[in-house]
C-alpha cells in the first residue's frame, strides 16, 4: 500500500465501509482518534480516513490461512496527544525487503 498520510500495511481484500449507517459521523462527534481491529484475514492496513486512524492488526499465528511474511503483531503507543501505530513482523526477509519506519523484526 503506498504511503499517504502515514498509511501503511497490506490490503489484500476489500475493506468494509467506514461510514455505514452514520458510524463515521458518530465517531467524529465523540472525538475518536482511532479504531483498531485484531485482524481482517488478508488486510493489515493502517489508514487515516477523514481524521480517524483505522488499523487492522497483523495476524499473530499460523493456525489457519495466513501469509508467512505477514505474521507478527501490531504495537499501539498512546500518549496524551497522539497515537503511534507500528507493525512488528516475524519474518526477517519481510523486513529486509521493506526498509521503512513501519517495520521492525521480532526475534524468535
Amino acid at each position: 500500500m503506498p504511503a499517504k498520510n502515514g498509511d501503511f500495511g497490506t490490503k489484500g481484500s476489500s475493506i468494509s465501509s467506514f461510514s455505514y449507517g452514520g458510524f463515521l459521523d458518530a465517531l467524529k462527534q465523540i472525538g475518536v482518534d482511532g479504531v483498531f481491529s485484531g485482524h481482517d484475514h488478508k488486510n493489515n492496513t493502517s489508514i487515516l480516513y477523514e481524521g480517524i486512524r483505522r488499523t487492522y492488526g497483523l495476524k499473530t499465528g499460523k493456525y489457519d490461512a495466513h501469509t508467512p511474511t505477514e505474521l507478527g503483531g501490531t504495537l499501539l503507543t498512546l500518549n496524551d496527544t497522539k497515537i503511534s501505530v507500528r507493525h512488528l513482523y516475524y519474518a526477517e526477509h519481510r523486513c529486509q525487503r521493506r526498509k521503512s519506519i513501519d517495520c521492525q523484526c521480532l526475534s524468535r
